[in-house]
């Protein structure tokens, strides 16, 4: 996105998770809202950060616990709704196999 995408990358920076995740100053989010080349020379800087750990973007502090904290519920349903999807697919392969319930040829 930060190499491909300006345009998403654009609302992903402009978002209130990532302003709630790094401290930035005001002006730097006017600027990057309204001048493509500083979006371009930040979405450098970002992915260095991201791909190399250069850490020149600072960070909130606690940002990356509260964002687990916030996204859990998130991440719970998710996983209870594949849970679901793949038992439903393994219903689904055996009454398409013709076997009933037990397993037994039918």
């Amino acid at each position: 996105m930060a190499s491909y995408d300006g345009d998403t990358f654009r609302r992903f920076v402009l978002s209130d998770n990532f302003r709630n995740t790094y401290t930035l100053p005001a002006e730097f989010y006017t600027e990057i809202e309204q001048d493509d080349e500083t979006l371009l020379e930040f979405s450098y800087r970002f992915l260095r950060q991201v791909l190399f750990g250069e850490r020149t973007i600072q960070e909130m502090a606690d940002a990356w616990e509260q964002r687990v904290t916030q996204r859990q519920d998130v991440w719970e349903a998710r996983r209870q709704i594949e849970i679901e999807r793949r038992a439903a697919a393994e219903d689904e392969k055996y009454r398409a196999d013709g076997n009933d319930d037990c397993g037994c040829a039918g």
